[in-house]
């Protein structure tokens, strides 16, 4: 998906600037036992994947390990598109914070500069 997004902005012609945005969590539980708890190591290996431009590495997660890793963690997907879109641009990392308590999760900002 990200690649199409990327595609139909290059072919539009359009001489603007376009942010593309991909919110969501990595490792962590809603409204289940474990909400308190985050996978660390999980958002680790999935964040160093994205640093290093590695999207087959980043799609590589079987669907038990995300599920393991906390039922919100699907959300990962909407990383993978805006990574996807801006590909081969890698990120600058913004925020990193493993856990914060109190949100139950951790906290990562990531932001990739691809103008074409």
């Amino acid at each position: 998906m990200g690649e199409a997004i990327a595609d139909a902005l290059r072919e539009s012609g359009l001489d603007r600037h376009v942010a593309i945005l991909g919110t969501g969590g990595i490792s962590h539980a809603v409204g289940s036992p474990g909400m308190e708890k985050n996978d660390p190591l999980f958002d680790s290996e999935f964040l160093d994947a994205l640093r290093c431009g590695d999207l087959t590495r980043a799609c590589g997660f079987s669907e038990a390990r995300v599920d393991a890793a906390g039922n919100g963690s699907h959300e990962i997907r909407n990383w993978i598109v805006a990574a996807a879109a801006a590909a081969p641009a890698r990120p600058s990392v913004l925020t990193e914070i493993a856990f914060a308590s109190g949100w139950n999760s951790g906290v990562h900002q990531l932001i990739w500069n691809a103008a074409r």
